[in-house]
């Protein structure tokens, strides 16, 4: 093969190829053409491989992608892209299970049979159906990212993905909602939950929410970002949604504007140090909160289940709750319009 390279400015003919010598040993030929024209350089080569009498040349053989490519290319592409959430359960998934197993599998080689085997394991294993699912999805996301990128031909058919069915969700009473906000002697402590309650914010939008977000005069939330192991990224709906302030949540969220001195850019509620909210930090006042009240059984979402379900239960449309919850789909919406224990009994208690 003739090739054509730029070296120190001037444009050069080298000629390139590989070839099996008399003893079986792959060799290859590599120089400057000493005709430097196109023509020359070729007619050279051609003497070149006629010097070498019948031996052949063979064109050096290509790596084989493999899985670990294919995770590299996933990487810096799609990964790249998602909520640092979404990012992370993604890395425990390859890193814990998928990197380990198939890393060095040429990537070509994968079929249906290969999920099925991991997925028969991480059922042998202990691992619930919704977990075995997640493990599933981000091999199938890892294969067409690589059917993209052009290093797969084709993405193998995949088994089907196994079936979660629905939890029943413990949704705490407003009694001891209430109860359990005025057990809190932190003024911050006590924001961070009522956030949870009364405007229905995820965990990782309490502790990115900012004195920028809040809006006194129309009395509105915006919910920009979301806080995640130290780094922000958008919402889980991927979009900003503002919030109207609630009336018990509106003293709380005053008294937090005026110990920030309204600095647009500070937290809105922090930890005693004045930091942001870690995912620890913000269950243990929880965790301590319900201890209190001499409740327990449920985390910071199911505050905003009891957000949602509040709506539901005072007659608010479903259209509306979704905006107001931040849901992608209205589906999702209805998922939460939970019925309290307290309804299942009165209902049976008619017959």
């Amino acid at each position: 093969m003739v090739r054509k390279l730029e070296r120190g400015g001037q444009r050069k003919f080298v000629i390139d190829f590989w070839y099996t010598d008399a003893e079986g040993v792959r060799s290859r030929y590599r120089r400057d053409a000493d005709d430097q024209t196109a023509a020359g350089a070729h007619a050279e080569e051609q003497r070149l491989l006629a010097q070498y009498g019948a031996l052949a040349p063979v064109a050096p053989k290509e790596k084989p992608v493999t899985f670990a490519d294919a995770v590299k290319l996933f990487r810096t592409t799609r990964l790249a892209s998602l909520r640092p959430t979404t990012r992370r359960g993604y890395e425990i998934m390859l890193e814990g299970e998928l990197v380990p197993r198939f890393a060095k599998r040429e990537l070509a080689s994968l079929s249906s049979r290969d999920a099925l085997d991991l997925d028969a394991d991480l059922a042998r294993g202990g691992s619930s159906p919704s977990t075995r699912r997640n493990y599933l999805i981000v091999l199938r996301s890892v294969l067409r990212v690589a059917h993209q990128g052009g290093i797969l031909g084709s993405v193998p058919e995949l088994p089907e993905l196994p079936r979660v069915g629905r939890k029943a969700v413990t949704i705490p009473s407003e009694d001891v909602v209430t109860q359990m906000l005025g057990s809190l002697r932190n003024d911050d402590q006590r924001l961070a939950l009522a956030l949870a309650v009364y405007a229905g914010l995820r965990a990782g939008e309490v502790r990115g929410l900012r004195v920028g977000d809040v809006d006194l005069e129309r009395k509105v939330l915006t919910i920009r970002r979301a806080r995640c192991r130290g780094q922000e990224g958008v919402p889980k709906s991927g979009h900003d949604r503002t919030v109207p302030i609630a009336g018990p949540l509106l003293p709380l969220v005053e008294a937090a504007c005026t110990r920030k001195k309204t600095a647009p850019t500070a937290y809105l509620t922090t930890t005693r140090a004045g930091e942001p909210w870690g995912e620890f930090g913000l269950r243990q006042v929880l965790k301590r909160a319900q201890h209190r009240v001499g409740a327990a059984g449920w985390g910071v979402h199911a505050l905003r289940h009891r957000f949602v379900t509040s709506l539901f239960q005072r007659g608010a449309p479903a259209t509306v709750i979704q905006q107001l919850a931040g849901h992608s789909a209205l589906v999702v919406t209805e998922r939460y319009a939970h019925v309290q224990e307290q309804d299942l009994r009165e209902a049976i208690g008619r017959l």
